[in-house]
Parts: structure tokens; sequence; C-alpha cells
């Protein structure tokens, strides 16, 4: 029993020394299972109050600060994933405002549409809006090619909208989602190929056959009509009797 009372005051002696013990405790800087066994010495209620705290601290507290970690981390998270959305949304409107100004630019007439003729003209006469277009990501050396990709209605001229939504479209390399895609398009329409050529072998070989079955069968009409004259026009004759 001495030991065990030197062990409670040495543990639990004084506030401080309690408060110390609990920590450690519930912090695996000590096992709880040494410092219960003092108390159960003292008595099971003690006991029982040191038991209960530890479970509450182990199941309850724990777990609460653990989620409010784990919330913080998330929102984190959630806010990253926010800021990289806006930075893209705001460097996107960047480069249309960008793209409006080199429209603006090459439309010397103020027309409001451009022409491939402009477009050429102010890529050669202007070098640095080809390093412009560099910049930007944007191939220009094959003026007339660039134009086409940028006129996807054929109209042969680019408003403002169809000149900034093009670029942009158009900016950068080629990624391996884009090209996956073309393949992808390339075997679909390799196959409705293949299957268009399958039908129409079919169908010219039932006309052929067709075609053929109508020519043996006005062959056949031909002939037959042409023996019917001829049995008509055949004269009878006539049998004349001798007399004896």
């Amino acid at each position: 029993l001495k030991c065990t009372g030197d062990v409670l005051v040495a543990e639990f002696g004084t506030i401080t020394r309690s408060m110390y013990s609990l920590f450690c405790s519930i912090l695996n800087g000590r096992d709880w299972g040494e410092l219960v066994d003092p108390l159960m010495e003292l008595g099971v209620f003690y006991a029982g109050i040191f038991l209960v705290f530890i479970s509450f601290s182990l199941f309850g507290v724990m777990n609460i600060i653990a989620s409010v970690f784990v919330d913080c981390a998330t929102r984190s998270t959630q806010l990253q994933r926010d800021w990289m959305v806006e930075e893209k949304k705001h460097f996107e409107l960047k480069l249309m405002r960008h793209m409006q100004k080199i429209f603006k630019e090459i439309d010397v007439n103020g027309s409001g549409t451009i022409e491939y003729e402009e477009l050429q003209s102010c890529l050669q006469q202007n070098p640095q809006l080809q390093d412009y277009f560099k910049a930007l990501e944007l191939n220009a050396t094959d003026t007339l090619t660039l134009f086409e990709l940028l006129d996807q209605d054929g109209e042969g001229s680019l408003t403002i909208d169809a000149f900034v939504h093009g670029a942009m479209r158009l900016k950068g390399e080629a990624r391996a989602f884009d090209i996956s895609f073309l393949i992808q398009e390339c075997q679909k329409t390799s196959r409705s190929l293949g299957k268009l050529e399958r039908t129409h072998r079919h169908d010219m070989e039932r006309l052929r056959k067709t075609i053929a079955a109508l020519g043996d069968k006005a062959s056949n009409t031909a002939n037959t009509d042409l023996r019917e004259p001829l049995a008509c026009a055949a004269p009878e004759v006539p049998i004349e009797r001798q007399s004896l």
C-alpha cells in the first residue's frame, strides 16, 4: 500500500501532476493501464471515473478533433479548386480581350469583318503581330490554313465573335485528347464507309441479277413472238387426187 500511495502521490498528488498524467494517458505518452492500477487500489469509483475520462477522450474528443482537421482540409481543397477555376476564367477573359484588340488592328477599314486579304496583308506587313500570335500559341505561318480554320461557316469573312472564339479554340498545341478524338472519328468514318461499300456491292449484285433476268425474259419473249408469225404464214399445200 505504501508503494501504491507513493505512485498516487507522484501521479495525482497535485492538480498539475494530475493534468499531466491525464494528458499523457490520452496521447500515448504513458500507458493508461499503469495509471489505473493504483486507482483500483484506492477504490473502484476513482478507477471508474478515470476509465470514463479515457473513453470519452479517445472516442469523443479525439474523433471530433480529427473531423475538424478533415473538414478544414476538405474546405482548403475546395477553395483551391475554386481559385483555379477563377484564375482560368480570368486568363480566358484577358485572352479574349487581347484577341479583340488584334481583330481591331487587322480590320483596318473598320467594316466589322476580316477578309483573307486583310489577314494576309496585316501578317506580312506587321512581324510584331506574328510574334504576338506565337505568344498566344497560335500558328500563323500558314495564313490560308489559319483563315480556313477560323472561318468554320465558309462565308469568306470573319466576324469578331468568329475570330475570337476560333482563336480560343485553336490556341495551344494538339493535346492527347484531341488526337484520340480525331482517331476515334476516323475509325467511325472508316466503319461507316465499309458498311456503305458492302451495301453498295450487295445492291449492285442484286441489280446485275435483275438486269440479267430481265434480259433473259425479253429474249425468250422475242423468240416466242418470232415463231408465232412464221407458223401462221406457212401455206397449206393441197393434195391432188390422181384419177385411176
